[in-house]
């Protein structure tokens, strides 16, 4: 029995959850529209000791903040990249390979690239940009992935030395090793985090690392969550379906496939509430609902995201007080968390 002030937490977790609650998802391709999605990660097997390596380009900012300098930066980007390697249920690891010249021959392994420019789009801070390989042994490569990092940092006001700075290279790193937006206030999130420096990765984040490379025990640790959401018998494609712990209030989500299924994988065994909701609507110039890039098809054709239902909680109540709670044990999949949306 929920007391009366977990209640009112859990309340207040579902209401700003239900609006911006999409969960980890990755570069998604799909050979068909009726086939498994296939995701972008790095291959393990490529990699030394499962080791990706970044390079810092030795042409640093060109403007700093007043009390900053490019040694700093470069300790605050090693730090931001090794908050990676405290996910241990994640194979990945990754390490600073030193610095690079612009215009250097490509490194023959794949890796990341650190990079200053000021060539940004409208808003942004930073961006970073995969490149990938063919679809192979069930997941597509990742052969580079390049950050880019403001060279003038006094635009922004961007010291390396503060958090928001700090939080900002963690999500870009983020992105670099495969993980896309999300709005569940981790620090994949594109509107509010909850994270801190102190604390930088949510449940979420952790749960996307571990999916895309998965330690030894991380299926045994964790259960899943699966079902479909649909709108008049038809499959909704990038569904948001959150799964809320009743106890701690923390989310872990996922985005529904073309045809409309969902798999929430890396979940802490416990009760949940589940609802599933539309994303936000593109702003500007963003890549799609909530700035996700969709996923293709094998036409490399884009599969759009539905925005056009509403939320509802497991079973199909529109009221979070009649949702029915599920429970999610280790090494166990809950099956059937199905949504006529």
């Amino acid at each position: 029995m929920l007391s009366r002030s977990r209640k009112v937490a859990l309340f207040a977790a579902i209401a700003t959850m239900a609006q911006l609650a999409s969960g980890y998802y990755t570069w998604t391709f799909f050979p068909t529209r009726n086939a498994p999605g296939i995701p972008a990660r790095f291959d393990l097997s490529a990699l030394p000791g499962k080791t990706v390596s970044y390079f810092i380009s030795e042409q640093g900012p060109s403007k700093f903040m007043p009390g900053d300098n490019f040694a700093k930066l470069i300790s605050q980007i090693q730090a931001a990249a090794a908050t990676w390697n405290n996910v241990a249920s994640s194979d990945l690891r990754v390490a600073f390979g030193g610095l690079s010249s612009v215009g250097s021959a490509t490194q023959s392994l794949p890796g990341i690239d650190v990079v200053f420019d000021d060539d940004m789009p409208p808003g942004l801070e930073a961006y970073t940009r995969p490149v990938f390989g063919a679809n192979a042994n069930g997941f597509v490569p990742i052969q580079r992935a390049a950050i880019h990092l403001r060279s003038d940092l006094t635009v922004k006001q961007q010291a390396s030395y503060t958090d928001s700075y700090f939080l900002t290279v963690v999500h870009e790193f983020g992105h670099a090793l495969g993980l896309q937006h999300s709005l569940s206030s981790g620090v994949m999130s594109t509107w509010t985090r909850a994270t801190t420096k102190a604390r930088p990765l949510s449940d979420d984040d952790v749960a996307g690392l571990a999916f895309l490379y998965p330690a030894a025990g991380f299926s045994d640790a964790t259960g899943a969550i699966t079902g479909r959401v649909a709108q008049s018998g038809t499959g909704v494609n990038m569904a948001s379906v959150v799964a809320l712990s009743t106890t701690t209030g923390k989310a872990v989500s996922a985005l529904s496939n073309p045809d409309g299924t969902f798999r929430i994988a890396g979940v802490t065994p416990g009760q949940y509430y589940v609802y599933a909701h539309p994303l936000p609507l593109a702003l500007g110039s963003e890549a799609g609902p909530a700035d996700i890039v969709p996923p293709t098809d094998e036409r490399g054709s884009a599969i759009p995201a539905n925005t056009g239902f509403s939320t509802r909680f497991f079973p199909g109540t529109t009221d979070w007080k009649q949702a029915t709670v599920i429970s999610v044990n280790a090494g166990a999949s809950t099956d059937n968390i199905n949504f006529a949306a």
